[in-house]
């Protein structure tokens, strides 16, 4: 039988990024010129597109000004703060455990390579998933559906779950007509997810374990 694919957001989800994206940008916003931003501020933000969170901390609306932003980020991310960055309890575990029943893909606004070594800098190895989709391989962020149809076209699976912290997550999986799991892990609460409507709402990945992890026979 064909394994069912799921699709998994990746900061705030899997890996804990906030204090490397935090530094990242800071720094960038200084080289710029710009005053540095308080971490509530980033957190009201995270999970939207790049230039997005750009425009929201630097107030700009120059389009090379915040390309420049978003470019220094991923240069400081890459260089310097990556060492912040770790797998939340149980990620490594819990991949391993779907992996048995599903395909996974890996979706996320962060750049494809700026996925690729957060994964392997968290420990998280390419065995435990089947595809990487990140925002510079889609003409649209999440929430867009892209990066999820993308997904399903690299598996040629239609991609069943939408796993994710944001709200982003939710109405990006939702366009793509895809289940939707809340995990209320990163910097949206319960109460805002729930605005969402998902089809399942969980504190952490061991409730998408739950879920999606058929029942142990009786013995």
């Amino acid at each position: 039988m064909n394994k069912k694919l799921i699709c998994f957001d990746m900061d705030h989800t899997l890996i804990d990024s906030d204090k490397a994206h935090i530094l990242a940008y800071n720094k960038a916003l200084k080289q710029l010129g710009f005053k540095e931003k308080t971490a509530r501020l980033f957190h009201k933000h995270f999970s939207k597109p790049k230039i997005e969170v750009a425009k929201a901390i630097s107030g700009s609306k120059d389009a090379k000004i915040l390309n420049e932003i978003v470019d220094l980020h991923n240069y400081f991310i890459h260089n310097e703060m990556i060492k912040s960055v770790k797998a939340y309890p149980n990620a490594k575990v819990i991949l391993k455990k779907l992996k048995r029943h599903y395909k996974i893909a890996i979706v996320s606004n962060s750049k494809h390579e700026t996925i690729v070594r957060f994964l392997k800098k968290s420990g998280i190895k390419n065995n435990l998933y089947d595809a990487l989709v990140g925002y510079d391989d889609v003409k649209r962020s999440k929430p867009a559906p892209d990066v999820i149809i993308k997904a399903g076209k690299i598996l040629r699976l239609k991609p069943e779950f939408m796993i994710g912290d944001s709200i982003y997550d939710v109405k990006a999986g939702k366009r793509a007509k895809a289940k939707t799991i809340a995990v209320a892990s990163g910097n949206y609460n319960a109460k805002t997810l729930l605005k969402e409507n998902p089809d399942f709402l969980v504190d952490n990945l061991k409730g998408v374990e739950k879920i999606l992890l058929p029942e142990k026979p009786p013995k």
